[in-house]
């Protein structure tokens, strides 16, 4: 049965170009058609997977003077116990579309693959290997991202508290004033104290929450 696959192709500027890499697949043993489009850099390639592989539709495309670009990534892949597992896991990444090749691993637990951005990605990858009992782990960008990002909600929690801390701590100084510059607390005495109070609180109980909690933990 022919299987159908698009390519990306780089380095294409001309039409002088497409003729030339839909000459280098249409020339590949095994292929029945092939159309190349300038303007997406794509190549649409039909072909008997018993005659060729994709692999030789892309050495055809680079030996035409052009490339298709592909990507490498390691994934750490849970689960494997023994050689068996290892050809499990390898087997269900060879199979995903847009994958030239999968290296597995059993001591490092780590899978290398080799594929065409486009046609294959993480979450396919992580489809196949769970399809075929096992997991693939966070990789080292993810928890990297993860990070990252955990790292940028404490900085707008903490700008938050610090605007919210103002908001509190310039009405305090205000209510102040009176008393600072005239000795008088406005409107009475009883009345400046609960103010100071109700306007404090926040700062203090709220804002600083984090300050008291962490004081105590260092105690303990």
């Amino acid at each position: 049965m022919a299987k159908q696959i698009t390519l990306p192709v780089q380095g294409m500027t001309c039409a002088s170009c497409v003729v030339h890499v839909e000459g280098a697949l249409k020339g590949t043993e095994g292929v029945t058609e092939a159309n190349v489009n300038l303007a997406t850099e794509r190549a649409r390639v039909e072909f008997d997977p018993e005659r060729t592989g994709v692999e030789n539709l892309i050495s055809a495309v680079r030996d035409s003077g052009y490339d298709v670009p592909t990507d490498k990534i390691t994934l750490p892949i849970a689960g494997m116990t023994c050689a068996s597992c290892v050809a499990h896991v390898g087997r269900a990444l060879q199979e995903v579309e847009g994958v030239l090749s999968a290296s597995v691993n059993l001591a490092t637990e780590r899978a290398t693959v080799e594929y065409i951005p486009g046609l294959a990605g993480l979450d396919d990858f992580r489809r196949a290997v769970a399809e075929a009992g096992y997991e693939v782990l966070p990789t080292a960008e993810e928890k990297a991202e993860e990070e990252l990002s955990r790292e940028m909600r404490k900085m707008q929690d903490a700008r938050r508290r610090m605007l919210l801390a103002w908001a509190f701590t310039i009405p305090i100084i205000l209510w102040m004033l009176p008393e600072m510059l005239a000795g008088m607390a406005w409107p009475n005495e009883t009345f400046f104290k609960l103010g100071m109070l109700l306007l404090a609180v926040p700062v203090l109980f709220w804002v600083g929450q984090r300050t008291y909690v962490a004081a105590w933990r260092s105690t303990t």
